[in-house]
């Protein structure tokens, strides 16, 4: 189902590299993982997330913090899928395609992400996902050939989206609830706004299920505080002052606030 994203034609796997009949040649890294981004589609030279988000969001995510998100999604997808084709869509390190992996063996999972910190992390971690770096916006994949696109946390592409998907298939979107992660940023900004509410319509596609997942997250010790700051937005919005501030912070209760958007193709 892999595509060139040069021409478009369908990849073959040779022993180091991916081919396609053009001849564009695509080498396997040592760690397992392909790259698939075009030139064209790098605004930066290293685009995506750095390495210290990334070993960031590794190790906050492996703490198991979020888990009660990931084991929603993976008990849904058991439930309701035998031997899917799944795309995750911005997958970071992977942490998510890990967790659904564990749970539905027969899942076909593929990681993609823009940023090749993140998938050469996750490449080096976990050895059941096929990892890639790709183009949200350019997926390397053939049209109608996924199941379930797994959209967590991460941009949006309707357009590829719809592409690539079954007639029948799912997209599974997760966005942040209106209270998310409120208590961090009661202690970085002095005005704290809450999140905007979150859409439930996209275009293409039809909603069959709403859930919110609000869970009270107790965070222990500065360095998983730190962690769950850098991988956040803030990261990069936050003065110094603000910075500051987390320093001495040992312990943190925060809110969780998950809405996870189940969608059709129609």
């Amino acid at each position: 189902m892999l595509i060139c994203p040069i021409c478009g034609n369908n990849l073959k796997r040779g022993e180091k590299t991916y081919v396609c009949e053009k001849n564009h040649n695509f080498d396997i890294a040592r760690q397992g993982y392909v790259n698939l981004l075009p030139a064209s589609f790098k605004k930066t030279a290293d685009p995506g997330d750095n390495a210290e988000m990334v070993n960031a969001r590794h190790s906050f995510l492996s703490a198991g913090y979020y888990s009660v998100l990931s084991l929603f999604i993976a008990d849904y997808i058991k439930n309701n899928f035998v031997s899917p084709v799944i795309i995750d869509a911005g997958c970071c390190e992977g942490y998510y395609s890990e967790c659904v992996k564990n749970e539905v063996q027969k899942a076909e999972i593929f990681a993609v992400d823009i940023s090749k910190n993140a998938v050469k992390k996750g490449s080096s971690v976990y050895k059941n996902i096929m990892f890639l770096v790709s183009s949200v916006f350019n997926l390397p994949f053939s049209d109608s050939s996924a199941d379930i696109i797994m959209r967590i946390f991460a941009p949006i592409a309707l357009q590829e989206y719809k592409r690539v998907l079954k007639s029948d298939g799912t997209l599974i979107e997760v966005v942040p609830g209106i209270k998310h992660l409120k208590e961090l940023k009661d202690i970085l900004y002095d005005n704290v706004r809450l999140n905007p509410e979150p859409e439930n319509c996209r275009a293409g596609f039809e909603l069959i299920n709403s859930h919110e997942i609000i869970s009270k997250i107790h965070i222990f010790g500065n360095e998983n505080i730190e962690n769950l700051f850098a991988m956040t937005p803030y990261f990069y919005t936050t003065d110094i002052k603000g910075k500051e501030k987390l320093n001495n912070i040992d312990e943190l209760d925060v809110t969780g606030d998950f809405v996870v958007n189940f969608y059709k193709k129609m």
